[in-house]
């Protein structure tokens, strides 16, 4: 894959997928700048980040990645790095059934100006979501607000979602709040 470095876009900085799939395989998607998804957006999309590196883009929501609609995030030991947002630094869910399976890799160094320095879930807009982190590094990221690694926004949760961290994981910077 060609590196996608230095572009500015409404969504998806570097990288828009509508309805699609997309693999990246040792590429870099970097330094790039969106009001949601600086490196990424994810539209009812699946994405597979093999070996690959997003790092230092910038946005409102999801610096590394935005998913919104129904959307699959595979993670086979890539690496999301160093990404700036206000809600979500590496990565941000929004709306429909979003799915993130992390096996391997690192999500280091992100930051968000509010919640979810890692990950942010907004539940109030996400009819299911799963996170599966396996294997994988949480190292360093942080929010202003909740939630340095993950946060969530819980408003109503479906049952068929959910957070599951294998034993592999600290577990002592994620929080999990409630908003009524």
């Amino acid at each position: 894959m060609i590196a996608k470095e230095e572009n500015h876009a409404t969504n998806g900085g570097g990288v828009y997928v509508n309805g699609g799939d997309v693999t990246v395989t040792g590429g870099n998607i970097e330094y790039n700048t969106a009001q949601n998804g600086g490196g990424v957006y994810l539209d009812n999309s699946t994405m597979t980040l093999h070996d690959g590196k997003i790092s230092g883009n910038h946005a409102d929501q999801g610096g590394g990645i935005y998913m919104g609609g129904t959307n699959t995030l595979i993670m086979e030991n890539g690496s999301i790095t160093n990404n700036e947002a206000s809600w979500g630094g590496a990565i941000a869910y929004s709306g429909g059934n979003n799915t993130a399976d992390l096996r391997g890799g690192s999500i280091t160094g992100n930051t968000a100006k509010s919640n979810g320095g890692a990950i942010q879930v907004d539940f109030t807009n996400v009819e299911v979501c799963a996170v599966t982190i396996k294997n994988s590094t949480f190292r360093n990221n942080s929010a202003d607000g909740e939630g340095g690694a993950i946060g969530a926004d819980l408003m109503t949760v479906n049952p068929a979602g959910g957070l599951m961290i294998s034993p592999t994981m600290d577990a002592s910077n994620i929080l999990v709040f409630a908003v009524t």
